[in-house]
């Protein structure tokens, strides 16, 4: 088969399509044709920087996000899902429902090939299937991006009704998905953000509020979602009511925060800070998305052997909602 494959890291010149033997499913697993692969920053570029941290062998395929249909055995030929994050199904935490927690979890295109190939394999128990007329591209959108903004905001946060939702980040893929399901759940949501015009995208997406930048920002928010980082907090705490909390994500502009706990404590502020969804919040979101009831926000999409051209777009124009690597012939996102 044709994969995109990483043999160094660096920059996005790394990505270069090589001819590789075809992937051979073991126990428990099971093939997949790829037919729509999204670009995650974190978990697809950053990996190819520099591999953030995780332990990559290379030569390797990158690829976190996936929408394919099975090879082989009875359900041949079925749309799919491979959930992006693997996990053991056997610890407190797995068989408690909460595998976001889970001390041995791993990610597709991090610790094992992914989705920047004609084939993968994966675990069978990581196969969601799919409608037929399901959207590939946008499914392979909603990979990480949705779950981790139900957790933020429904399962960690637990928004309410009624409540005022101010999004930091508003632009980014998971600061969209916050603000559409903080908007599903019955909330009023603010979008904050540097740039006035993917602002405004972002509110015709989400049909939230824009809170035009460099102008006031209220003091009464229920809940504040942050996806930037250290640029954002003190303006993020400042925001909450009594009683309000912060759900947060990433850490883009910093990872080190000072925090006063005089401040939070005399509040009753509450921090909920996340690294993902668990596989029932992936099933949640890939049901809404199916229904029409969230959309997951599809930046462009390019063919997948162009995966350089597409991490080049990402670290230069950062698009509002994820880049698509499609298959070829038979994806249109």
């Amino acid at each position: 088969m044709d994969a995109v494959l990483l043999r160094t890291h660096g920059g996005p010149d790394r990505l270069v399509v090589e001819r590789v033997p075809d992937p051979r499913p073991g126990p428990g697993e099971t093939l997949v044709r790829v037919r729509a692969r999204a670009v995650e920053p974190g978990l697809d570029v950053k990996t190819r920087r520099d591999a953030a941290g995780w332990p990559v062998a290379l030569p390797h395929v990158l690829g976190t996000c996936s929408v394919g249909e099975i090879v082989e055995g009875p359900a041949a030929g079925g749309l799919v899902a491979v959930a992006p994050s693997i996990t053991c199904g056997e610890c407190p935490a797995c068989l408690a429902g909460r595998d976001d927690t889970c001390a041995r979890r791993t990610f597709m295109g991090v610790h094992r090939w992914g989705g920047y190939a004609e084939l993968l394999t994966a675990p069978t128990r990581n196969l969601l299937p799919l409608p037929t007329d399901a959207d590939p591209g946008a499914v392979a959108s909603a990979l990480v991006t949705f779950p981790t903004a139900w957790n933020m905001v429904v399962t960690r946060a637990a928004v309410q009704p009624g409540e005022t939702v101010l999004v930091f980040g508003a632009t980014g893929a998971v600061g969209v998905a916050a603000a559409q399901i903080a908007r599903h759940r019955g909330a009023r949501v603010l979008l904050a953000g540097r740039d006035p015009d993917r602002l405004a995208r972002a509110a015709v997406l989400t049909g939230a509020d824009v809170l035009p930048p460099g102008g006031p920002v209220p003091s009464d928010v229920d809940l504040v979602v942050d996806t930037v980082g250290a640029a954002t907090w003190p303006t993020g705490l400042a925001a909450l009511r009594p009683g309000g909390r912060l759900t947060c994500c990433g850490g883009a502009s910093g990872d080190e925060v000072t925090l006063s706990l005089r401040s939070l404590y005399r509040r009753n502020i509450s921090l909920h800070l996340t690294s993902g969804g668990s596989a029932a919040e992936l099933r949640t979101v890939l049901r809404l998305v199916g229904g029409g009831e969230l959309a997951p926000a599809v930046g462009g999409v390019l063919p997948w052997r162009a995966a350089a051209e597409a991490h080049r777009a990402q670290e230069s124009g950062h698009p509002l909602g994820r880049l698509v690597l499609a298959d070829d012939e038979r994806t249109r996102a």
